[in-house]
């Protein structure tokens, strides 16, 4: 059987799978991919974070299959195609402020936690041993 290489029909086949991990986010941890003939995709594989799982090449009548695993990380698809921007774009990425006690990201979240503060002590207080900002 002939080996399949890149193809306009198999780059619309991937652009729908990434739209699915877009769908799965934040839930999506790690994406896996089994292809025969590797060597056409590793460049692209390797610049996308996907790692071979060389204890995991199987054989089966006669033919070889490689399997691969992308670990998008605990920030799951957005901080994965963060980290593809920041590469492409060579720069040092960082993370983004956090506001509140719960780290929410949400600016109503710090301010609610101020409110919180003063109704239970009545003046204003400085959160103590820690920044209403965190990184």
């Amino acid at each position: 059987m002939k080996a399949r290489r890149p193809s306009a029909v198999q780059a619309a086949c991937w652009l729908d799978v990434k739209r699915k991990y877009l769908e799965q986010r934040p839930e999506l941890r790690r994406v896996y991919l089994t292809l025969r003939d590797i060597a056409p995709y590793g460049p692209a594989a390797t610049k996308l974070e996907f790692k071979v799982l060389t204890e995991a090449t199987i054989e089966d009548r006669g033919e070889i299959y490689h399997s691969a695993m992308l670990d998008l990380g605990p920030a799951s698809v957005d901080g994965w195609l963060a980290r593809l921007v920041a590469s492409e774009l060579g720069v040092e990425r960082r993370r983004a402020p956090r506001f509140g006690r719960q780290g929410t990201g949400d600016r109503r979240s710090a301010r609610r936690t101020d409110q919180d503060r003063v109704q239970r002590n009545g003046v204003p207080q400085p959160a103590r041993g820690r920044s209403r900002i965190e990184s």
